[in-house]
This record gives structure tokens, sequence and C-alpha cells, in this order.
């Protein structure tokens, strides 16, 4: 079963979930139901001349290392992306103080319009689909007026950082 390692965000638990324990274990299942089915095939056809059957299981073996190691990269850049929303939600707190300092309003639509437009332009340019842009950066737009809402004292914002590996 997958388990879980948990991270503390903005105050938060986010959990980062591990499939290695599930990759295991179906690996396991894959080997085990292989060895029977082998054992049927043997009975009913001939033996596979052991070097084409070693060429298979070398590219089978090449690429789930291919695989493993790609996905490790968008694990990193996973943890990279979550610490720069920490970052970024570091300053919204500290929008969220200076705004309660001179009373203005949490949220301001103007402002709100302006990343949304701009943000969903940048993310064309890059060749992401503007309603996917769109759609993250109301999330984010949420959030940091729940976080400017609550803003927490500056000093304890800082205890629950994300650690990125490789940085």
């Amino acid at each position: 079963m997958a388990y879980a390692e948990f991270y503390r965000i903005f105050g938060r638990p986010v959990v980062v979930w591990s499939m290695s324990k599930v990759r295991k274990k179906r690996k396991a299942l894959k080997v085990s139901k292989s060895s029977k089915s082998h054992k049927a095939s043997k009975a009913s056809k001939s033996h596979k001349s052991s070097e084409s059957h070693k060429a298979s299981k070398t590219s089978k073996d090449s690429f789930d290392r291919r695989l493993r190691l790609l996905r490790r990269d968008i694990d990193r850049v996973d943890r990279q992306v979550l610490a720069a929303l920490q970052r970024r939600f570091r300053i919204v707190a500290k929008v969220g103080h200076l705004k309660r300092q001179g009373r203005r309003s949490i949220v301001q639509n103007q402002r709100e319009v302006e990343v949304l437009r701009n943000r969903s332009q940048i993310g064309a340019n890059v060749g992401l689909r503007k309603s996917f842009i769109r759609g993250i950066f109301e999330m984010i737009l949420a959030e940091a007026a729940f976080q400017q809402k609550k803003a927490p004292s500056l000093k304890k914002s800082r205890r629950n950082e994300v650690k990125v590996k490789g940085q």
C-alpha cells in the first residue's frame, strides 16, 4: 500500500504520497503470475532461446530505469513548485499584514483580474492552455485571500518550510 510523507506548509499538513511500496507489490505479483504462466507455457511450447529472453529483459529493465528516472525528475520539479508556492504565500502573508495596517480590503478585484489575464497569457506563450493556467491561479488567489485574512505573525511562517532536495 502507498504511504504518505507529511509536510507542514503554511501551518497545514500536506501529504505527499509515495508509490514505491505499491510498485514493489505489483512487481511481486507480476513475478508470481509470470512464474505460473511460465510453467504452463513450458509444457505447451518449446523454450525460447536464452539470448532473445535476455534481450527482452534488458530492454524492459532499460525502459523501467528510464521511466523511474523521469518520474524522479517530476517529483523533484513538484517539490520545487511546492517550495515556490511556499515562498509566494510567505510574501502574501506580509501583504496581508500590510493591508491590515493600511486598512485596505484583502480582495482587490482589479489586481485579481490583472493577475489572471497576465498569467494566462504567459502560460499560453509557453504552450499551456489559458483555461488550465487560469484555473491554477484562481485557486492560488483564493488561497492567497485566505492566507491574508488569517495572516499569522510573520515569525511563525518560516517554521514550516518545505525542504527541496538538490537546491
